[in-house]
C-alpha cells in the first residue's frame, strides 16, 4: 500500500549484525557508527557531529537501553563503570551459544541475541 495520513514508512535501511564472538571486531564496528572525528559545527558534540548540551559535571551520558544492558548483563544497577560492562561484554562474546543459552536462561532467545 501507499503512504497514507498517520502511516509509518518503512526505514531506509535495514541492518542485520551477525555476531562472531570477536569483542574487538564488534567495538571497532560500533565505534564506526559513531564517529568522534566528524566535525563539530555547533559544539560540544557526541559524535557524528551532533550538538549534545552539557549536563552540568556529567561526564557520561546513558542512551534508553543502558539500563536493559547492564541488567542483561547481570551487573547492579548501580556503580557500574563503563570498564565493568566492557568485561561482562567481553566475557559474553567469547561464550559458545548453548553456553550463553544455559547460563541466562531467564532471558529468551530474541533479547539474547540482541546483547
Amino acid at each position: 500500500g501507499g503512504e497514507g495520513a498517520g502511516e509509518a514508512s518503512e526505514a531506509p535501511l535495514k541492518a542485520v549484525w551477525q555476531g562472531q564472538g570477536d569483542y574487538g571486531e564488534c567495538a571497532a564496528k560500533i565505534a564506526e557508527l559513531f564517529d568522534k572525528r566528524a566535525v563539530c559545527y555547533n559544539p560540544p558534540c557526541t559524535f557524528d557531529g551532533r550538538y549534545q548540551p552539557r549536563l552540568g559535571n556529567r561526564h557520561f551520558v546513558a542512551f534508553s537501553t543502558f539500563s536493559w544492558v547492564v541488567g542483561a548483563l547481570a551487573l547492579p544497577p548501580n556503580g557500574t563503570t563503563l570498564e565493568d560492562i566492557e568485561t561482562a561484554a567481553r566475557y559474553v562474546c567469547k561464550m559458545e551459544w548453548a553456553v550463553l543459552q544455559e547460563r541466562m536462561r531467564d532471558l529468551d532467545e530474541d533479547t539474547l541475541r540482541s546483547l
